[in-house]
């Protein structure tokens, strides 16, 4: 959905990997998430 592996958004969601710009674009782009929460 938003390009990225579920093994690498589950890195993502417990803190072993950052987040990188294009990643973090796609959430905002895909979820509506905005980009001020995304990036916190």
């Amino acid at each position: 959905m938003i390009g990225i592996s579920s093994t690498m958004f589950s890195d993502l969601i417990h803190g072993r990997r950052s987040l990188s710009f294009e990643v973090a674009r796609s959430i905002h782009k895909v979820l509506g998430i905005p980009a001020e929460v995304v990036l916190a």
